[in-house]
């Protein structure tokens, strides 16, 4: 019995993130970037301003305050896996600047396949720099499959 149990308790918390202590995270220049949840292929992550003044980052042109989100395979291959994008006349992606302002943060879902690192890319002194978030891959593990 208690097998049994230590099994689907095992089940259960391969891909839980537990309290924000414990969080997969990652911090520079006043951002940091968590993962909040897993839900199959589709991870909740949130972008909050750790730091003391305004937080520029991407976002989706007209989709929202969720950041644009980029995944990296370890290759160094990037990819945006928004789960919406928002592409221009041209097909090219329609991303535009936004703020967090100090203590407040963004949710976002994005859709990682295999091993590969989500980011978000937030604006230091004029410029663009990724933030990638360390230490968590997806456990693939967990999903279901089934024979063809």
């Amino acid at each position: 019995m208690r097998l049994a149990f230590a099994t689907v308790a095992a089940l259960l918390v391969g891909c839980t993130t537990g309290s924000a202590a414990t969080r997969p995270s990652s911090s520079a220049h006043g951002g940091t970037l968590s993962l909040v949840r897993c839900a199959g292929s589709k991870q909740t992550f949130e972008l909050m301003n750790s730091g003391s003044s305004p937080l520029a980052y991407n976002h989706w042109f007209s989709l929202g305050p969720q950041p644009v989100a980029y995944c990296r395979d370890v290759g160094g291959h990037v990819r945006f896996c928004s789960l919406r994008v928002m592409l221009a006349d041209d097909d090219q992606p329609y991303t535009h600047e936004s703020y967090i302002q100090p203590g407040s943060s963004v949710k976002f879902r994005a859709a990682p396949s295999g091993d590969e690192q989500v980011g978000v890319t937030i604006w230091v002194e004029g410029r663009e720099e990724a933030l990638w978030l360390d230490g968590w891959t997806p456990n693939k593990s967990l999903e279901r499959t089934r024979e063809r």
